[in-house]
């Protein structure tokens, strides 16, 4: 299988990276590919032409999208968008981490897929649009985990566990 992962300078692509050893995997840190040059990520997918694209890309320093909204929700929603268009285009699937910020946290269980989410910050409202508009442009072929333990000492294992799913 060929495998893109973008964003490929963080923690969370660093352990996904040796989970999916037997694949061609292609990581693509912010250095080789930044996300939000929609032309470019067209472009260098096209080129690749992966039949998964993982997204880690994220602006996620919750104070400083507090304080400048317009930069991760360029980050985590805008080019969030883009780079599923592409993967419709290219009949690839994509794969994208989302967070527990999209809930407010009231409810004493945890949290599935089908609850309505409610984020009360700028992080979690941009994680939420890049999820939304994702799967309307990849509705059959895009799949968006919100891991909340990626930041966790177990999470090379929460990595690996949900690539296996």
């Amino acid at each position: 299988m060929n495998i893109v992962i973008v964003g490929a300078g963080g923690q969370l692509a660093s352990d996904l990276v040796p989970a999916l050893a037997g694949h061609r995997v292609v990581p693509l840190p912010h250095a080789d590919l930044d996300v939000c040059d929609a032309p470019a990520v067209r472009a260098r997918l096209t080129r690749e032409r992966p039949d998964v694209v993982i997204n880690t890309a994220a602006f996620h320093r919750v104070d400083e999208c507090e304080r400048s909204p317009d930069v991760p929700f360029r980050v985590n929603a805008i080019a969030a968008r883009d780079l599923a268009r592409v993967c419709a285009d290219l009949d690839s699937t994509l794969v994208s981490f989302s967070t527990d910020y999209v809930f407010d946290g009231r409810q004493r269980r945890p949290y599935t897929e089908d609850d309505a989410p409610n984020p009360l910050n700028v992080y979690g409202v941009t994680k939420l649009a890049g999820e939304t508009s994702s799967g309307r442009c990849v509705p059959n072929t895009s799949w968006c985990a919100r891991p909340g333990c990626t930041a966790s000492p177990g999470r090379a294992r929460t990595a690996a566990t949900l690539w296996r799913r």
